[in-house]
């Protein structure tokens, strides 16, 4: 039976891509109070190991290694936008991104038929930002929060052959959600005199209140026209250890995320 469990339990790590996804940071010009919002996406790559419960009362851990085609080929929704407030000193920024992974595979393992696996991600950052000038460059002094859940269910059926042939349907759900506070910075700066600028960004949280340990680095540029619009592209890594330490419902995910996060934004 535990090696039932384990093999439908295999089966959702082609599911579970939680998609961490950030905002491009745009460069807010200027000294008024201006309101930016957009739109991006990320190439995601998956490497972690997660650990939940199984049926027979154990726990089973299972690797997780998923390229950008895996979770386009099972992606069911998805979207992220983010919205920045802010002057040329301060500011705050809300970045939110959803992504829903469906499979049928209609799997029989054993006297199970598994059909249907579905896992959905919500990740939401709300931080503020301090501005510190310097002669060729700035730096953004960030603290904020970072809440992620993780919601995953196996629909399956389970055949039972004696003493009279009955099936049963039954749902299975694995998850947690949890909220990591960050402390961090970002240096931003303009290309010579042009319009192209660069910059980078690193983080780290959890200390324990959600995550154990998470930290965050990101790395890229972009182009700012005069009339407000802004694209960039960076590439973007975030790790994160997790574990609830629940004996009953126990959910732990320990691994990173990165990739190449490509966005547009408008500025008014």
């Amino acid at each position: 039976m535990r090696r039932i469990c384990i093999s439908i339990i295999s089966i959702t790590a082609s599911l579970m891509a939680p998609s961490v996804l950030s905002n491009p940071t745009f460069e807010s010009k200027g000294d008024g109070w201006t309101l930016s919002t957009g739109l991006y996406l990320i190439t995601q790559n998956i490497e972690a190991d997660s650990t939940v419960n199984t049926p027979g009362g154990g726990t089973s851990t299972l690797p997780v290694s998923l390229g950008f085609g895996d979770i386009m080929d099972n992606q069911d929704g998805l979207g992220a936008f983010f919205f920045r407030y802010g002057n040329g000193t301060w500011g705050v920024e809300l970045d939110y991104a959803f992504i829903s992974l469906k499979n049928s595979p209609n799997q029989v393992v054993g006297p199970i038929t598994i059909n249907k696996i579905t896992f959905d991600v919500e990740e939401l950052e709300i931080y503020g930002t301090y501005r510190l000038y310097h002669d060729d460059f700035t730096t953004d002094l960030l603290a904020g929060f970072r809440y992620i859940n993780h919601e995953l269910e196996i629909d399956q059926t389970i055949q039972t052959p004696q003493p009279v042939p009955t099936s049963q349907s039954i749902s299975a759900s694995f998850g947690d959600e949890w909220t990591d506070p960050f402390l961090g910075f970002r240096l931003i700066n303009n290309i010579a005199d042009t319009n192209w600028f660069y910059l980078t960004r690193f983080d780290i949280g959890g200390f324990g209140v959600g995550s154990d340990l998470t930290w965050r680095f990101d790395l890229g540029g972009g182009y700012a026209w005069d009339n407000g619009w802004q694209a960039v592209a960076k590439y973007k890594r975030l790790d994160v250890d997790f574990d609830n330490n629940s004996s009953s419902d126990r959910y732990s995910y320990d691994g990173y995320e990165h990739g190449i996060l490509i966005g547009a934004a408008y500025s008014f």
